[in-house]
């Protein structure tokens, strides 16, 4: 069977492109559940007729193909588990679609993963071959052992992969239960402690504390009778109050609290107020037409008295005051004594004696200038400071020319990408750049949500430079053509070319 791919991008998307030969060798049926079904990891395909011959369009939008990214960085054992567990998934997916493995292509060149992850997607050729079982996926991941697609671990994880893939009895089952055992490792048991220590001593009982010896008395009649010993001095408790600090409020003769003049006349001034609006209500003055009390009215007239209240109570008590406890009367104490110690006089104290004047330098008459002699100019102090603060960067001279050209620009090849009105300049030091929005996958990323995770390569091959497109939703342009670059097809630019991507402009200067 002759089969031929290549790329197109048709719109947003972009799509492998399968060319079967006047379509020899097509089984209908699996083609028809092939386009009628979605299978987990298998591709999309649609099918189009041209000529004589059958097109396989397999949808790879914003996917990049296994062997660009192994050409890159190999793969991790987290992503080889990954790779096969979507494999051992889509056959198993197919077989219940009557769909054989041998209509695989495990090639790296035709799967295609995620940007970041290695969640595989196949290509399914609907195809007549013989060939069944597991033999196909076999072959493939003991390719990707033995050229060394596969980074090497301490754990001897490819060995133990390189010996049950070649297990006569490997199948489906033993080789999902291998992933399983690598995805979730079990975790070690802890180390069992000291055992008990049989029959333990009996711990000491701690020895009784001896009474202290008694004071003998004296003895009446001898030296030092008449001398009493003073006996223990009683401790008086010490009572806490929770509010030992404050200021006690003397009681009355009823042993009632005693209300100053102003909360007196605050108090009065309330039942005034409250008088009044009752007055008010029953008068008739604030119902309204059909007799019954006017909300509003009512709720204007409190919100009045609150204001009266709350400046009549500022004035009364706080600003009286100057702050609470007293803190007002406190700092006018302190103002009083600073401004007391400010008009005391001050102690005099004798100044160093002046210094004797400099003896002025004896009379020199000025000489006539040379009318004829070359005057210099002599530059200001301010500028001469100037001068030594300025930094001035080296240049280098061109012999064949007049102008002067600056060393600070990059040498080689860059992109050159402008946002804001600042620019940007990536310089294209290594054979291969990737440029896209994905940081771990990236050298270049650009903060732009239409470019895709991985968007484009810049390609260095002797001397001459290539851009590629990886497949990207919103596509590669360059000199701003209405026709995208076709994905994964390398294509020259030369020195001063606009290259798009999706909507990013970068200018290639060499």
């Amino acid at each position: 069977m002759s089969v031929s791919y290549h790329y197109e991008s048709v719109g947003n998307s972009s799509y492998l492109v399968a060319t079967v030969a006047q379509g020899q060798g097509i089984v209908n049926f699996e083609l028809q559940m092939l386009t009628n079904n979605t299978i987990k990891n298998l591709l999309q395909v649609s099918r189009r007729q041209k000529n004589d011959d059958v097109c396989l369009f397999y949808n790879v939008t914003s996917k990049m193909s296994l062997a660009q990214v192994t050409s890159k960085k190999k793969i991790s054992k987290k992503g080889f588990i990954q790779l096969l567990n979507g494999a051992l998934n889509a056959v198993e997916e197919a077989g219940e679609y009557q769909l054989t493995s041998s209509g695989f292509v495990f090639s790296p060149e035709y799967i295609f993963v995620q940007p970041g992850s290695f969640d595989p997607s196949f290509v399914y050729m609907p195809t007549a071959v013989e060939e069944k079982g597991i033999e196909p996926l076999k072959r493939f991941l003991m390719d990707l052992i033995f050229k060394s697609m596969v980074e090497v671990t301490n754990d001897n994880f490819v060995q133990v992969v390189l010996e049950a893939i070649n297990d006569p009895a490997v199948s489906i089952k033993s080789l999902r239960t291998l992933c399983e055992k690598y995805s979730n490792p079990v975790e070690p048991e802890p180390m069992p402690g000291p055992a008990p220590i049989p029959n333990p001593k009996p711990v000491p009982e701690p020895l009784p504390v001896p009474e202290p010896t008694p004071v003998p008395k004296p003895i009446p009649g001898s030296l030092h009778s008449d001398i009493p010993i003073p006996g223990p001095m009683p401790i008086k408790p010490i009572e806490h109050t929770p509010n030992h600090d404050k200021k006690e409020h003397k009681p009355n003769g009823n042993g009632k609290k005693e209300l100053s003049p102003k909360k007196i006349i605050f108090i009065v001034m309330q039942a005034v107020f409250v008088g009044a609006i009752a007055f008010l209500a029953l008068s008739g003055v604030l119902s309204n037409s059909e007799g019954k009390l006017n909300i509003q009215y009512i709720a204007g007239i409190l919100i009045a008295v609150a204001g009266v209240d709350f400046i009549v109570y500022r004035e009364m008590f706080v600003n009286s005051k100057g702050g609470k406890n007293g803190e007002g009367e406190k700092a006018q104490a302190v103002k009083t004594e600073r401004a007391t110690e400010k008009a005391k006089p001050q102690p005099y104290f004798p100044s160093k004696p002046a210094a004797a004047p400099p003896t002025p330098a004896p009379y020199t008459p000025p000489t006539a200038p040379n009318a004829y002699a070359p005057q210099t100019p002599q530059p200001s102090a301010q500028f001469a400071r100037d001068y030594r603060k300025a930094e001035v960067k080296p240049l280098v001279e061109d012999d064949n020319s007049d102008s002067t050209v600056i060393d600070d620009l990059p040498s080689g090849a860059y992109l050159e990408y402008f946002e804001n009105g600042l620019s940007t300049r990536f310089i294209l030091d290594k054979d291969s750049s990737l440029v896209g929005r994905m940081k771990s996958q990236c050298d270049f990323t650009l903060a732009n949500n239409k470019i895709s995770k991985v968007h484009a390569e810049f390609i260095r091959r002797g001397g001459e430079y290539f851009v590629k497109d990886y497949n990207s939703a919103n596509g590669t342009y360059i000199n701003e053509s209405s026709q995208r670059i076709s994905a994964n097809t390398e294509y020259p630019i030369h020195n001063g070319d606009k290259i798009t991507l999706a909507n990013s402009e970068l200018i290639f200067r060499c």
